[in-house]
């Protein structure tokens, strides 16, 4: 893909587009979904999420699902916005929208001239932008670790040009259809994630079955609130231990056989009905997602 008579935006754009998967999208949506900001706020009204060269629109489709304000730009017709994002001024772009509040960029890796193409569609977003709008950027692996001494890209990051870099994904690299590549999500501006991530195919699935596991806990804290067939000593240690676990952003091995446990002898008080057959269907399909993933 760094071959530019062979791949050139410019020159071939249909050949050279290569989609965004919508596993990959629906990843990275349940990864920052409760991370940015509460969009129903009046303060945030006419708020909206940026794909600035959306092709299909894989990336913003999550968030559209989930009735979040999107707009795609690109050259394709079926965007919202039909025209190159690369070519907008400050003065093109708020006379016509307010400054998002996320930016959502797959852009192509073709080199313009001595930059990749991520470089050039970072600097043109935080140009019209600034530096504090949180931005997902999907890169070559080597728009970070392919760098020398004297690199400007480096510099960039150095002096300050570019803001830090706040977590990224690794993906694998044939995600990608036909393109065996390496590649990785950058994301910057967005607190409370962990530095590093590796993409998850099942991160979808897993999500609903924590919901649905958390969704139990909270309804058994409720019935523990007012137990009368275990002494009060057990109820509260056993609300104390789910409300825990069900604060965490992501269930461990422990927390899972803890509800196991819980879950077990719940059933046999109180003869829950979701728990005899959904909630260790459940911890089954977690329990196997964590070992899959080591």
């Amino acid at each position: 893909m760094y071959r530019i008579n062979r791949n050139n935006y410019h020159l071939k754009p249909k050949n050279s587009t290569v989609y965004t998967p919508s596993e990959v999208s629906q990843f990275f949506f349940e990864l920052l979904k409760d991370k940015i900001w509460d969009w129903r706020s009046t303060y945030n009204m006419g708020s909206f999420i940026l794909d600035p060269c959306c092709g299909k629109g894989s990336l913003l489709e999550p968030w559209k699902r989930e009735k979040y304000p999107t707009i795609g730009i690109d050259i394709n017709p079926s965007a919202d916005l039909q025209t190159d994002f690369l070519t907008l001024t400050q003065t093109d772009f708020y006379r016509k929208f307010k400054k998002p509040v996320l930016v959502l960029c797959n852009p192509p890796f073709n080199g313009y001239k001595r930059k990749l193409g991520s470089e050039v569609w970072l600097d043109k977003i935080l140009e019209l932008f600034g530096k504090e709008v949180p931005i997902v950027l999907f890169a070559p692996v080597g728009f970070c670790a392919n760098l020398t001494l004297e690199s400007q890209r480096l510099e960039k990051f150095h002096n300050g040009t570019y803001p830090p870099i706040a977590s990224r994904i690794t993906l694998p690299k044939n995600i990608f259809e036909g393109v065996i590549f390496h590649s990785e999500i950058l994301i910057f501006n967005i607190s409370g994630l962990k530095s590093h991530y590796f993409y998850q195919p099942n991160y979808e699935k897993k999500t609903r079955n924590q919901k649905k596991v958390i969704e139990w806990i909270k309804k058994s804290i409720e019935v523990l609130d007012h137990a009368v067939n275990i002494s009060q000593q057990n109820a509260d240690k056993w609300m104390s231990e789910l409300r825990k676990i069900s604060e965490k952003e992501s269930l461990s091995g422990e927390d899972i056989r803890t509800i196991k446990i819980y879950s077990e002898n719940l059933n046999g008080i109180y003869n829950f009905e979701t728990t005899s057959k959904i909630i260790p269907n459940c911890l089954k399909r977690l329990e196997k997602s964590q070992k899959t993933e080591v």
